[in-house]
């Protein structure tokens, strides 16, 4: 009788040994080998060679005279004869293919590695948690909730602000200063004044407000809800959530502030238009108190910039009606121009640095764990923070930042994948889902701990400290100024710069010292202004302007008004019978009164005047 097995191709005729036994010893041999082959899993060639050698190894046991019991319990378990025919086996192939299957084990494990990784990677940075918020506004509040409301300024602003004609924002939609900062032979000048006829009552609201002492602004305050809804933001408590970004404290108030300062500006000269002295001098002295109560209060320095602006102008507007009207004025109100500018004090505030700190201070806050946790390490919160720094740094154009923007363009690239990414909304799609989690998980595992972010930004920043304490008598190369040469090693480093990005997400490409030295700056118009005072006070008095400024001191001025550019007097000469007064300005060069084009506080051009006399 002849049987075939089933595994394979090959058919094995029994020998005599097996089909003497009879047919059930032999259909349980048959099922054995069977077992045995199939848990082998070798190749069907392999297979068919182990079926023969063991169909053989049974009948010459048989042949020997042992029955199938007997062979099968001396053969062993079958999964056991299998691994042990399998590895002779897998050893006797060729090492073509010892070699194809270590290069497929290693490839697997390093795969399995690197799913392993990227599963910790996604765990530990869900799993981390953001230490205990910094709440800055209710800082703030506690401080501002300490005024006296019959000292708070700000609640007759807001009234102001909600009852004004708002209607001009609207009509010229993102240049509303164009109107209000317009003078009479301006083809709109009737317009303005119509304009701020029809909102008198908004007026002498503002004006009232800045008699206050304070301008005691709550950020919380309920009782803002109505005037924010007008402004275009939310309610209060929606605008300013706890650990809100610093940047975003400054808004809208700021911005409704400037506006009420440009209003109080085109009223004061829309006054000086119609020969009204007295109501000049009311609209100048309400613009005055605002940039007063604004200065005093600031922890920022772009709101402190606004303070100023609002002084500045102020002083522009009183040099002017004192050199072109001064019929308008009489020598008690010369007195009293000079008692305001008394006010006007001399503290020094160094900004900065502290803010720059406070800053990423916060950002580490919104985006690490604490330190004690493995030096901080980044959440998956924190990586949609950061993507909300960067999102809101491509929105602004920071004038010389070619620092900045090599250093942030990878990050900013990559963020640009998932268009939909901040910290409020959710993704759109599950190919935004992805990009945003591939993204934060990358930063996770190339971005330094807080520790390390920390002191990094603490050198940097005494290096710029460094620059910023210059004295304004020095012409400043920030170019191969320190702390300019460490932000280019930063960025001509991948390595670096991959692990400290973020600190070009508060960093400065370019801080002026005359920006950080703006006090200074300052203080040297309201000398300036003061001169102007001096100088109509001893031309009434003499009948002629006095030819140097020496002349003016002791009667009319303490001293001799300083340029702090220089560390010498202002310059000063009589012109075609008028008064020219100026600042040599950043170059240090005297280039005859020649006015620059613009100057904002170290963001201006470097070359030319800064003139005071005449007004431009």
């Amino acid at each position: 009788m002849t049987h075939e097995p089933p595994i394979g191709h090959n058919p094995y005729p029994l020998q005599s040994g097996l089909a003497r036994l009879g047919e059930a010893q032999e259909r349980q041999a048959r099922e054995f080998v069977e077992t045995v082959v199939r848990q082998t899993r070798l190749w069907r060639r392999e297979r068919n060679e182990v079926l023969m050698e063991l169909f053989h190894h049974f009948d010459d046991g048989a042949d020997a005279g042992q029955d199938v019991d007997q062979l099968i319990k001396d053969f062993g378990p079958p999964h056991i004869a299998a691994r042990l025919i399998r590895s002779a086996k897998i050893r006797n192939r060729s090492w073509k293919w010892h070699a194809w299957h270590r290069a497929f084990q290693i490839s697997a494990a390093t795969v399995c590695l690197m799913l392993g990784c990227l599963l910790f990677l996604v765990a530990r940075m869900h799993l981390a948690t953001l230490g205990p918020p910094t709440d800055l506004v209710g800082q703030f509040d506690q401080a501002n909730s300490s005024i006296a409301m019959t000292d708070r300024g700000w609640p007759e602003y807001r009234e102001g602000l909600i009852l004004f004609d708002r209607t001009l924002f609207i009509e010229t939609r993102e240049s509303p200063g164009l109107l209000l900062t317009g003078v009479p032979t301006d083809p709109h000048w009737d317009r303005l004044v119509k304009y701020l006829d029809g909102n008198a009552k908004s007026l002498d609201l503002f004006v009232q407000a800045s008699q206050r002492p304070r301008l005691g602004y709550i950020y919380r305050d309920p009782s803002n809800d109505a005037w924010l809804r007008l402004a275009g933001s939310r309610t209060s408590a929606e605008t300013y959530p706890v650990n809100v970004p610093r940047f975003w404290i400054l808004l809208p108030q700021i911005q409704e502030l400037n506006i009420v300062r440009m209003l109080l500006n085109s009223a004061a000269r829309v006054a000086l238009e119609r020969k009204n002295g007295p109501e000049f001098l009311r609209f100048w002295r309400a613009q005055f108190g605002l940039g007063q109560q604004i200065h005093a209060e600031s922890e920022f320095r772009c709101v402190d910039a606004y303070g100023r602006a609002s002084i500045l102008d102020a002083f522009a507007l009183m040099r002017r009606i004192v050199t072109e009207h001064s019929e308008l004025l009489s020598d008690e109100q010369l007195a009293l121009f000079r008692s305001d500018l008394d006010l006007v004090t001399g503290e020094t505030k160094r900004k900065t640095v502290p803010e720059l700190r406070s800053s990423f201070e916060q950002l580490l806050q919104r985006s690490y764990t604490p330190e004690a946790d493995y030096g901080g390490r980044l959440t998956a919160v924190g990586s949609r923070a950061l993507c909300g720094y960067l999102t809101f740094d491509l929105s602004v154009d920071f004038p010389d930042e070619s620092i900045r923007r090599t250093a942030l363009r990878p990050a900013q690239e990559a963020v640009q994948l998932s268009s939909n990414w901040n910290q409020y909304e959710s993704p759109r799609n599950v190919k935004e889902a992805v990009n945003q989690e591939l993204i934060a998980l990358r930063w996770s595992a190339t971005l330094a701990n807080r520790r390390e972010l920390r002191l990094e930004m603490d050198r940097l920043l005494a290096l710029l400290q460094v620059e910023l304490d210059q004295p304004l008598t020095v012409s400043q190369d920030f170019a191969s100024s320190a702390y300019r040469q460490e932000l280019q090693r930063l960025v001509a480093s991948p390595d670096q710069l991959r692990r400290y990005w973020p600190l070009f997400l508060i960093l400065p490409g370019k801080v002026s010292h005359d920006f950080e030295q703006a006090e200074e700056i300052f203080m040297m118009a309201r000398e300036a202004t003061l001169t102007t005072v001096a100088l109509e006070q001893y031309r009434r008095r003499t009948g002629k302007w006095p030819e140097h400024l020496v002349d003016l001191v002791p009667v009319d001025l303490p001293h001799v008004p300083r340029d702090v550019f220089t560390g010498r007097p202002l310059i000063y000469r009589v012109v075609a019978g008028q008064p020219l007064l100026y600042s040599v300005w950043g170059n240090h060069q005297d280039d005859g009164g020649k006015t620059l084009p613009s100057q904002v506080f170290g963001y201006g051009p470097r070359d030319g005047d800064f003139r005071y006399l005449p007004v431009d």
